[in-house]
């Protein structure tokens, strides 16, 4: 059946501050003063964005502030992102701050208005309109409860479903959480995240880990070192995009949108590590989440 979207991303949106350029990191009591500062969108919000760019009928579920809505619902738009399941809150929204150099990055965050989304998608008709997107991702951590029955729901639905749960140190470690990934198709973490669930140490044990664990398809995201893959018994590699990096804040979720957007246009699954490693590497090349991805036309003449 012809379905309303092509993606639903389901995930906390944060607002970003970024500051760049800091000398060195501060002791305590002490004060640096970082070279730049940026404002961004940011959290799961920066992969509905790079979808929406990428040419793709994509909607945000996700709880934001009410004060602070105008200014992101406007970034949002001018992305090509359906707004309509975006809550409002009387909380403030999610808030992170960005500590970047050009290497990493440290974020200090606060959850806010995000800590709604959860009671949001228990509600009957939350779950309707997910079931009306090809592709649902989750840049948030799902678990067994309450989680569990939403994806059985989805993926009878026909719907395909991707989880980045980001840097959440208890959910890596519960051992509950290989049972829900088993019933997505697509885990995305990033080096770290992967050496901390599977407790190896290198890329080929941590992609055999996942697939004796029972997972699909596990792209890993290693940073300036490209990304590999394990799916259907097979791994692939894809080197790094060569660029000057800049920030590193959100890169990992552009990853998201392009590996996404790879799946989506039927292209062979190394094209998928490619357009994830080329989106992540891109945006890397400003300040912020979005201010450096890539158009449609790099990403198309990026062979």
């Amino acid at each position: 059946m012809s379905r309303e979207w092509d993606v639903i991303v389901v995930g906390h949106t944060f607002l970003d501050y970024v500051f760049a350029g800091i000398p060195e990191w501060p002791g305590a009591g002490e004060e640096v003063f970082a070279r730049d500062l940026r404002k961004e969108i940011g959290g799961a919000a920066i992969t509905a964005c790079g979808l929406g760019r990428l040419g793709h009928r994509v909607a945000l579920l996700s709880a934001i502030g009410a004060e602070d809505s105008a200014w992101i619902l406007r970034q949002l738009a001018t992305s090509g992102v359906d707004t309509s399941l975006v809550r409002l809150s009387p909380q403030p929204t999610a808030l992170t701050v960005s500590l970047s150099t050009t290497s990493d990055r440290a974020l200090f965050s606060h959850w806010g208005a995000a800590v709604e989304l959860a009671p949001l998608l228990q509600e009957a008709h939350t779950r309707r309109l997910l079931a009306r997107a090809d592709v649902l991702h989750f840049g948030m951590g799902v678990t067994l409860e309450p989680h569990q029955a939403l994806l059985q729901e989805m993926r009878a639905a026909g719907c395909l479903v991707s989880v980045d749960a980001g840097w959440n140190k208890t959910w890596l470690q519960d051992k509950r959480t290989i049972e829900i990934l088993r019933q997505t198709d697509f885990y995305l973490p990033n080096q770290k995240e992967a050496q901390l669930m599977s407790g190896a140490s290198e890329t080929d044990a941590m992609l055999h880990w996942f697939e004796q664990a029972g997972l699909r398809c596990v792209p890993i995201k290693l940073g300036s070192q490209g990304s590999v893959m394990l799916r259907e018994g097979r791994i692939y590699e894809q080197p790094p995009v060569p660029v000057t990096v800049i920030d590193t804040t959100g890169a990992g979720d552009c990853f998201n949108a392009g590996f996404i957007h790879g799946v989506l246009s039927g292209a062979p699954p190394q094209e998928w590590l490619r357009v994830g490693n080329l989106c992540g590497a891109y945006s890397t090349r400003a300040l912020g989440g979005m201010a450096g991805f890539p158009t449609p036309e790099e990403v198309r003449d990026a062979k």
